[in-house]
């Protein structure tokens, strides 16, 4: 059964959801130092060293020495999500377009790209003024903003409301809004799911939020009234490898597209809340999906090592 939505005054965090330590170990071999031996060369192995990091909680209200450190500088984790705004409400249009990133810190950061913007005729985002580039070399990347989100692995990020919010999914089971411009903005509590958050999608029609889980569901979310739209049970059995690794859909938001590791496409429809149907193909987990702006052609990449172009029409690619 999907949780109910709860508003961020009352939102309480899971007793799992606190701060968490990563520690790696890895060691490196030089070629150039073997040790002789009767019938072979040994190589020696460098000595051990480790990396240890806090994530702190990200509903801290007085910043940590810590977090402190990570308004200043780049992620101190791997970076698992992208998402790039060239809308210039909210941001000072000469900030060149905003790069987002999320990490496995928990932290979403917004970087300016300072390339050079003009607006389009049909009044769609900026786009790249490419005759000023000729002219002018691009100023360099610079850090805008930076909060700390989660506590626990970003996994996907989506930019929602003309470049205004940011969200993010992460792997200690919530979905949460940021808005980078704004210099007291804490993070708000969208919802969550039962197990990791592992990929978002976004319908601007509709100003809906989609997320999908290891919990085996996908749950659509309204930003402009707040609260859980639907919540759409991955048909099947309920093993893991209906896990949701990845989603798409339309700007109506009226389809939606699953991957997981079952190795099969899934179509939704978000307005009768069913399935409407699959694509079979893949040989092995399905790790992307992209859907066109007419819902004719999906393309989804598997580690199968293949992309595949499917026809919504034929069903099949």
């Amino acid at each position: 059964m999907a949780m109910p939505f709860v508003s961020p005054m009352s939102y309480a965090r899971p007793k799992e959801n606190r701060p968490h330590r990563f520690a790696y170990d890895y060691g490196s071999v030089d070629p150039g130092m073997f040790t002789p031996a009767p019938e072979r060369n040994i190589p020696k192995r460098a000595p051990k060293r480790s990396v240890a990091y806090t994530i702190p909680l990200p509903d801290t209200q007085v910043p940590s020495p810590i977090e402190d450190d990570i308004q200043r500088q780049g992620h101190v984790l791997g970076v698992n999500a992208l998402a790039l705004s060239f809308q210039p409400v909210g941001f000072n249009t000469d900030a060149g377009g905003i790069l987002f990133s999320g990490g496995r810190d928990g932290v979403v950061k917004a970087w300016d790209l300072n390339f050079p913007l003009c607006a389009k005729p049909d009044g769609g985002p900026w786009t790249i003024d490419r005759q000023r580039v000729r002219h002018a070399r691009p100023g360099r990347t610079s850090l805008r903003a930076s909060q700390v989100v989660h506590s626990d692995w970003v996994n996907d990020i989506v930019v929602v409301n003309g470049g205004e919010t940011v969200v993010s999914a992460s792997s200690d089971q919530t979905v949460r809004a940021w808005s980078p411009h704004r210099a007291d903005e804490r993070p708000q509590a969208v919802g969550s799911h039962l197990d990791y958050v592992k990929a978002l999608a976004y319908s601007e029609h509709r100003r809906m939020v989609i997320s999908g889980g290891l919990d085996r569901k996908i749950k659509l979310w309204d930003l402009a009234q707040g609260g859980l739209v639907a919540s759409l049970q991955e048909f099947g059995d309920a093993s893991v490898s209906s896990s949701v690794y990845t989603l798409a859909c339309n700007m109506q938001g009226s389809l939606v597209v699953s991957g997981s590791p079952e190795k099969l496409i899934r179509v939704w429809d978000t307005r009768a809340g069913r399935q409407l149907t699959t694509l079979s193909g893949h040989t092995d987990h399905i790790r992307a999906v992209l859907l066109s702006a007419d819902s004719e052609l999906v393309l989804s990449g598997s580690s199968d090592s293949t992309v595949k172009l499917w026809s919504m029409r034929m069903r099949r690619c």
